[in-house]
């Protein structure tokens, strides 16, 4: 167990581990990348999650119910992974110790038609039409260079699992609104961190948690995200930090 040591107007937190859960089509590798920093800097183990067959949302919530067995847990997550942490914070009070929210892909009650879930559901035709060698081919041609070795590297890692994968996260329904305005009711610490360029999670669905979760917004440009994932750790580490205790 380590506490978040801030100063004395602002919120301390107390955690006993950071679960890492990153979006549709990554992996835990980038999960720990992205997210080590604040376990750094909290003083807690990462616990990266893999999703495995049994879905992004189911593989996440298991993670973070078994780590929460030791102690309170700060949930953090990326893309669909921010929706799993916000969903949890508000169905598990005094399991949560805090929540980072890292470029959320949707507005509260799912994907629908957002930018994320249209390009899942393209990557996924791609799949099924061509094959997922030519799909990483075509992702590749279309992105920058470090990108597309990112995500050519978790797209072969999941394998057959990218498809089901990316068709979840595409039919989505977390968080919802009452998520949303549960997590805020119960004051859990949250952090709530954008890419400023990242077309596929616009910063202004970020913007929109904030105000719902009662937070400021933290926003990265995406040049320092492309150089280093860890940006996004430390990013939210600031944010922590800076958390008052609420005034509702």
């Amino acid at each position: 167990m380590a506490t978040f040591h801030t100063p004395p107007d602002r919120v301390a937190i107390t955690a006993s581990s950071l679960v890492a859960m990153p979006g549709a089509g990554s992996d835990g590798d980038y999960a720990r990348r992205a997210l080590g920093p604040l376990a750094e800097t909290v003083g807690v183990p990462l616990i990266a999650v893999d999703p495995g067959p049994a879905g992004i949302v189911a593989t996440c919530l298991d993670a973070l119910d078994e780590a929460a067995r030791h102690g309170p847990v700060i949930a953090a997550g990326i893309s669909i992974g921010a929706c799993v942490a916000v969903h949890w914070a508000a169905t598990r009070p005094g399991a949560c110790a805090a929540v980072v929210a890292a470029s959320p892909p949707w507005p509260p009650g799912g994907a629908g038609h957002s930018p994320a879930a249209a390009a899942a559901r393209a990557t996924v035709a791609a799949i099924e039409q061509d094959g997922l060698a030519a799909a990483i081919a075509a992702m590749r041609a279309s992105s920058p260079g470090w990108l597309g070795d990112e995500l050519g590297r978790s797209w072969t890692a999941l394998g057959d699992l990218l498809a089901p994968h990316l068709r979840e996260a595409a039919s989505a329904s977390v968080p919802t609104a009452a998520d949303m305005s549960r997590s805020a009711d119960l004051g859990v610490a949250t952090a709530v961190v954008a890419v400023d360029g990242d077309a596929v999670h616009p910063t202004e669905v970020a913007i929109g948690w904030a105000e719902m979760l009662g937070v400021a917004p933290r926003v990265i440009d995406f040049d320092t995200w492309a150089e280093d994932p860890g940006s996004i750790g430390r990013a939210a580490a600031d944010a922590l930090r800076d958390l008052r205790p609420p005034t509702r």
